[in-house]
């Protein structure tokens, strides 16, 4: 009996050229907590990978957030979210090598979950199988973006757990890892 693959381990698996192919995912910015000045039961990453430097590294964003809960006045509940976009550069094997100091939020679609109707996907994740609104729990996988050298490739896998909710700016609907395949 064959096992049931994932949809982001088969879009992996189209997507990786050549039969000694890696996959490596992409690492956490290793400041988030000197970035944000928080960590309110731990601080949540979501890492986007975007393409190539001029020098063949990976660039993209990771956006760190946190949130704080509290009791208000009157026994109202209010909670604080701290959160930063920070442009990254990774090395080919994953490792952080570079952070922008100072970055503005970056146009929301950056993230790429886009809504074609109510369906998260359309051309930048055409590997998401969900056929309306109401299907969670799914894996997609981004379009890859090829270096100038044609050998590595960078994308995103997405996991969902809530489609409509789904934000780059909440972690808890679904979480964007970048991955870059060497050969």
């Amino acid at each position: 009996m064959f096992p049931k693959l994932s949809t982001a381990t088969v879009a992996i698996m189209l997507t990786v050229s050549g039969a000694n192919a890696a996959t490596v995912q992409l690492q956490a910015i290793p400041d988030a907590f000197a970035r944000l000045g928080h960590s309110c039961g731990g601080i949540k990453q979501q890492i986007i990978a975007e393409g190539f430097d001029a020098n063949g590294n990976v660039t993209g964003y990771v956006f760190a957030v946190t949130r704080c809960g509290g009791s208000g006045k009157g026994g109202g509940y209010h909670t604080t979210t701290y959160s930063t976009w920070v442009a990254v550069t990774w090395s080919l094997s994953g490792v952080v090598i570079d952070e922008a100091t100072s970055v503005p939020s970056p146009d929301p679609s950056i993230a790429g979950a886009y809504h074609s109707g109510s369906l998260v996907g359309g051309a930048n994740y055409p590997t998401c199988n969900n056929t309306s609104q109401y299907d969670n729990a799914f894996t997609c996988v981004s379009v890859p973006v090829r270096d100038s050298t044609d050998t590595y490739s960078v994308q995103t896998s997405l996991y969902i757990i809530n489609q409509a909710a789904c934000t780059a700016s909440d972690t808890t609907y679904c979480t964007y890892r970048g991955i870059v395949t060497t050969p």
